[in-house]
């Protein structure tokens, strides 16, 4: 099983107001392992309601793009099979939700700001199977002159606590149990105002679109820090 404290520290310690609000730990059946404090747990548990059901929503209609007869949970591997589900976004006129799938039954959540609003007045559901482009596109990445992507305050570490795990729930990974902790560099703590700053006196759309490519960002590098620590722990195990 996960260190709860240390994993709930380490997803408070990346939060950056108000551009992204929290995150969530969560499996595929709902279940919440891992969200910040202080806690809002009925909000949680709605959340991960509504992610739970987009998501095996989104699994369905790329079952039947692909000819999968099976659905992404039924994977019991560790690692995402191509085509299945890697990630999903849901755009709304009040901010973002972006979940990125570590495992194929273990979900990271980015719940992202109430501002700057879209100008849509509808929610957009926009999946991604493994090996599919990216959304938003990583092309327009240059182009987005809304943001400064290089700036020093935009390098943010996905780098937990020392020690923030010694085990990993075998119900989402049957050979990952009696990991042991892997070493990490100190993590520094982000200016919380670092990304918001910079989308001041930027026109909605392009706040919009520039913010979401910070989310999916920062979303992806800490999914991908958190997928390496179980691999390193586990293959210590299997040694």
């Amino acid at each position: 099983m996960l260190d709860s404290r240390r994993l709930n520290d380490w997803l408070q310690t990346n939060v950056e107001y108000p551009v992204i609000d929290h995150f969530l730990l969560i499996t595929t059946s709902g279940d919440l392992l891992a969200y910040p404090r202080p806690t809002d747990i009925k909000q949680y548990r709605d959340e991960a309601a509504l992610v739970v059901k987009a998501w095996k929503d989104s699994d369905q209609l790329l079952m039947n793009k692909y000819n999968r007869k099976l659905p992404s949970t039924r994977n019991r591997s560790a690692h995402i099979a191509d085509k299945e589900l890697q990630a999903l976004t849901i755009s709304a006129q009040k901010g973002n939700i972006i979940v990125y799938a570590i495992q194929p039954r273990l979900l990271l959540v980015l719940v992202g700001a109430k501002t700057p609003p879209s100008n849509s007045t509808e929610v957009e559901f926009i999946h991604e199977a493994k090996g599919e482009a990216r959304y938003p596109p990583r092309s327009d990445e240059p182009h987005l002159h809304v943001l400064d992507f290089s700036s020093p305050e935009m390098d943010l570490p996905a780098t937990p606590p020392a020690q923030f795990g010694n085990q990993i729930d075998t119900q989402l990974d049957p050979g990952s149990q009696g990991q042991s902790p892997s070493a990490t560099p100190p993590y520094e703590e982000p200016n919380p105002m670092s990304i918001s700053q910079q989308s001041l006196n930027i026109p909605i759309e392009q706040q919009h679109l520039g913010i979401l490519h910070l989310q999916r960002s920062k979303l992806e590098r800490m999914a991908d820090h958190l997928a390496k620590e179980m691999d390193v722990t586990i293959g210590k195990e299997l040694a």
